[in-house]
């Protein structure tokens, strides 16, 4: 689910300005400035559930 939530010129300028390489979106480089996790990195417990069930 994407949201939209406005910015400034300086404070986009700044996201962009603190982009690492591989970082190809502003959600890549928020998600590290704010220590989120990645998506794939944190799967949901009903997957990881299911997953289970199916390997025992």
């Amino acid at each position: 689910m994407n949201r939209t939530i406005p910015v400034s010129t300086e404070v986009f300028a700044a996201i962009w300005a603190a982009r690492k390489t591989g970082e190809e979106t502003e959600d890549a480089i928020l998600r590290r400035i704010l220590q989120c996790a990645n998506p794939i990195e944190a799967p949901n417990p009903t997957q990881e559930q299911a997953r289970r069930s199916w390997l025992s």
